[in-house]
């Protein structure tokens, strides 16, 4: 997939060395560098071809992929919303606009236009494995784990739908299955921190707290904002006895966690505890 990716993207820039206005190069070297997570490079050349062309969905589409990868949810859940007013059977359009949903907070919006991504393409399970996800932000364990096992009946690869149906499962009581998932995600890719915080969140329901611990200290090096690794990790460390340092996470989770964080009120009540020297 490397050597393909790089092959494309030199007859690409080639392509444009010969027509800098090449709308068709312009967009494949935007889908090469949003495979490659260069998402600045991928917003540069939609955004040429969105002045080339105000009505290429494609254009807006690749643009709102390449914010999704930045965190740029607002500029991506609008890049989503024109390209899908261009052509609604653009089922990129659609996964965009799901991501951008679900990451910007809106769970239920970011599940309709994932089912109709899926409605559009039957082959992308990578919808399914959004939707999953989007059902776990819901508390729908049962729902997100079979759209996760449908995903990866489509791609067994799909780390994603892994760190969905590890989630699903553990909230259902199946902290082995859980862990089981998560281990297969962790092989696929080290470096995303999610596989990393739901097995530490599967060992800390199973008393496991030092392999709690290593777990969410990796999930948080690799995303020092993760809140929820903070959290497993503080209540990992109380459990263990370490109220300094069960106090310094619990305090930081604090100043990280969004206003509606279900979670809040009982942190507080503990950090108040710790605190005290309960």
């Amino acid at each position: 997939m490397r050597r393909e990716l790089d092959l494309a993207l030199a007859n690409a820039s080639r392509a444009l060395e010969l027509d800098p206005a090449c709308a068709v190069a312009l967009l494949t070297r935007g889908g090469v560098r949003n495979a490659r997570h260069d998402c600045k490079g991928a917003c540069e050349d939609a955004t040429r071809v969105i002045e080339l062309d105000g009505g290429s969905a494609e254009g807006y589409t690749c643009r709102a992929i390449a914010r999704c990868g930045s965190g740029e949810y607002a500029g991506a859940l609008a890049d989503a919303s024109r390209a899908l007013e261009l052509d609604p059977r653009g089922a990129q359009g659609w996964y965009a606009r799901a991501y951008a949903r679900i990451y910007s907070g809106d769970a239920a919006g970011g599940a309709f236009d994932a089912t109709r991504a899926f409605e559009v393409d039957g082959s992308r399970g990578d919808a399914l494995s959004l939707r999953a996800l989007a059902h776990i932000l819901l508390g729908e364990s049962e729902a997100a784990i079979e759209d996760a096992t449908r995903a990866l009946s489509l791609c067994s690869k799909d780390v994603l739908a892994l760190f969905a149906r590890a989630m699903g499962k553990n909230n259902k009581g199946d902290s082995q299955g859980a862990i089981e998932d998560a281990d297969r995600a962790i092989a696929l890719d080290p470096a995303g921190e999610q596989a990393w915080l739901v097995r530490g969140w599967a060992r800390l329901t199973r008393k496991e707290y030092a392999l709690s611990i290593d777990d969410e200290t990796r999930a948080i090096a690799l995303n020092p904002r993760d809140h929820l690794a903070v959290q497993i990790r503080g209540e990992a460390r109380k459990a263990l006895g370490d109220r300094a340092g069960a106090l310094a996470d619990l305090e930081r989770y604090l100043e990280m966690a969004p206003p509606g964080d279900p979670s809040l009120p009982g942190i507080r009540a503990t950090v108040e505890e710790l605190r005290r020297g309960d």
